[in-house]
């Protein structure tokens, strides 16, 4: 997570900027030009988020005069491997299209050298979520065609498989798996020997 304080006078600059990494509000387009996050194969998660906050006017009505809130700019991203590697990634691949956004920032300048930034504006997580350890992108995306194969296969033996035992069904779509990998249609990536939660990254 990367967290830097806003220059005020740019906010609704950035809000537009960053409006144009989607498709609608919400959905972001995983191959937009200034952070095309769809690149990235070792990234889960990845999201830039305005920190605002919005109750400074309801302060404002029981007669305490608000503090001070400057809006920061948030950059949090799950990954596999070391977060400092894809921090390294991200500057090398989309380095561009970082500077963009984190212009909008105090401190940073079009000299700044943006890995050391990022580095010196990180925060380590207060709390995580950890659901599957071990279970990286690729991995996810291999087991997601898996599944629509399998899928498909039933829908076309429906008929036929119906007749056959729980176990005999489990071998022919074990047959038909070994088929596809051996055909080069599928690709199932064995998992590693030793997984760990590090940073907010699984490695």
């Amino acid at each position: 997570m990367v967290v830097a304080p806003l220059d005020a006078n740019r906010e609704g600059e950035l809000r537009n900027l960053l409006a144009s990494m989607n498709f609608h509000p919400g959905v972001v387009n995983p191959q937009n030009v200034i952070v095309p996050f769809g690149q990235f194969h070792r990234l889960h998660f990845a999201r830039f988020v305005i920190l605002a906050d919005p109750t400074l006017d309801d302060i404002r009505e029981y007669g305490v005069p608000p503090p001070t809130a400057v809006a920061s700019l948030a950059f949090l991203g799950d990954c596999d491997g070391d977060a400092d590697d894809l921090l390294s990634d991200l500057v090398r691949r989309a380095g561009n299209g970082l500077r963009q956004v984190f212009a909008h920032c105090q401190g940073f300048t079009p000299n700044s050298d943006l890995l050391q930034w990022m580095k010196d504006h990180s925060q380590p997580p207060a709390a995580m979520y950890v659901n599957w350890i071990g279970r990286t992108v690729e991995q996810i995306d291999e087991e997601s065609i898996l599944r629509n194969a399998l899928v498909e296969y039933l829908d076309r033996h429906g008929v036929a498989l119906a007749v056959q035992s729980p176990r005999q069904i489990w071998e022919k779509l074990i047959a038909f798996v070994h088929e596809e990998v051996e055909a080069g249609r599928l690709t199932l990536t064995p998992p590693q020997q030793v997984r760990r939660s590090v940073g907010g990254c699984a490695t």
